[in-house]
């Protein structure tokens, strides 16, 4: 679904859209930037234990804790990218 939709945004040069995607590597996040004609990438990445302690006042799964460590793990700053941190 979501593949088909980025594809109707490729496709359609009027339409303003706001694509959001947990993708922690740049490589990923430039190939769809490309894809749809992103004008900017932001990237929402508040500190890890900021987001750990709100995961943790929900009573989140063990396995949403492993992949916000993998997501940290695995993110890789690009120099095109608005990173949000706060």
């Amino acid at each position: 679904m979501f593949d088909t939709m980025v594809d109707r945004l490729a496709s359609s040069p009027d339409t303003i859209a706001w694509v959001i995607r947990s993708a922690p590597q740049y490589d990923e996040r430039a190939r769809l930037a490309l894809r749809v004609r992103a004008i900017a990438t932001v990237v929402l990445m508040p500190p890890m234990d900021v987001v750990i302690s709100r995961c943790a006042r929900e009573r989140r799964s063990a396995a949403t804790f492993a992949a916000i460590r993998e997501w940290y793990q695995n993110y890789s700053p690009g120099a095109d990218d608005f990173v949000v941190d706060e």
